[in-house]
């Protein structure tokens, strides 16, 4: 059960009371901030308790892509350690890292519009316009 410890509220807790814990950092679309999580503790486990996206939410109109990063050591530049889309993290269909001491998890959100037939036929009346324009003015040049 995710709770903040007492000595320091800005740090969140995870895991069994008495068992070891190790420090790791989550930033983006989550509880955000320093986790002491039971050593051992699955990514799935952590993830679960600290993101705050909803996977299941669904609109015709605009597509959400979530993204896990792990890095390690604490330093957050150059390339991830891993890095997944949650559908497949929450499906098991990759094979998850170990946490480590100082890990960082980065989960981030995007929102990507939908190409809708309302876009298609806007796009196709401004070219429709765009040619009737040409060719009347090609016919008017003509006279």
């Amino acid at each position: 059960m995710a709770q903040n410890i007492g000595e320091n509220p800005a740090i969140q807790d995870y895991g069994r009371p008495g068992m070891p814990r190790i420090t790791i950092y989550v930033w983006g679309n989550a509880q955000t901030g320093v986790w002491t999580v039971e050593e051992g503790a699955s990514m799935l486990e952590v993830v679960s308790a600290t993101a705050r996206v909803g996977l299941d939410e669904r609109n015709p109109e605009r597509r959400q892509i979530h993204t896990l990063r792990l890095f390690r050591d604490g330093d957050r530049s150059g390339d991830p350690a891993f890095e997944a889309r949650l559908e497949d993290v929450f499906s098991r269909s990759v094979t998850l890292p170990e946490l480590r001491e100082r890990d960082v998890l980065v989960i981030e959100s995007r929102t990507r519009r939908r190409l809708s037939w309302r876009d298609i036929s806007q796009v196709t009346g401004t070219i429709a316009s765009v040619v009737s324009i040409f060719i009347l003015l090609d016919r008017l040049d003509s006279n």
